[in-house]
């Protein structure tokens, strides 16, 4: 594996206790849902990245609130025993301008989940934990998290957080 660093924007995007998720079809994380989201572009400012990849994904125009939380994601392989990824995560409190019927991605299916009864074990560990201990508990501050995911073959887990 080639070891990689990017920086990722993700907003969790929420009304009526309701959060909407998105079926992800590609590497790492196929197959699970996810906040929506995805890598900067060179060059972009993290609000701008995040709007696109929102109106990418959903075709939601969104307003970007302010930033929850800095994460700094870590991938371990734990057949080969070393660091092969790595992700500084902006995660955006945001609102949506135009709560209309979402689109079909091309990114994943989309899907409304009740926001205090996820399946946790059909949503990214991150993810799951993001919105557990930073969306429905909100604190006034910007907090910073070191979390890291063991990967053993396609399967991810949370070492910790």
């Amino acid at each position: 594996m080639s070891k990689q660093l990017l920086n990722i924007v993700v907003a969790p995007l929420i009304l009526k206790d309701k959060i909407l998720l998105i079926k992800r079809t590609k590497q790492p994380f196929i197959n699970m849902w996810g906040m929506p989201g995805g890598k900067m572009e060179f060059g972009e400012q993290i609000d701008d990245a995040i709007k696109r990849e929102i109106l990418e994904e959903t075709g939601l125009d969104i307003e970007v609130k302010e930033v929850l939380a800095v994460l700094n994601e870590i991938f371990f392989d734990v057949k080969k025993k070393e660091d092969y990824w790595q992700a500084i995560i902006f995660l955006f409190g945001v609102k949506i301008k135009n709560p209309v019927k979402i689109k079909k991605s091309a990114e994943g299916e989309l899907k409304w989940f009740d926001l205090h009864s996820l399946p946790q074990e059909e949503v990214i560990p991150s993810d799951y934990q993001m919105i557990q201990q930073i969306v429905l508990q909100p604190e006034t501050s910007i907090s910073f998290y070191k979390l890291r995911i063991l990967a053993e073959d396609d399967k991810f887990s949370l070492d910790y957080f």
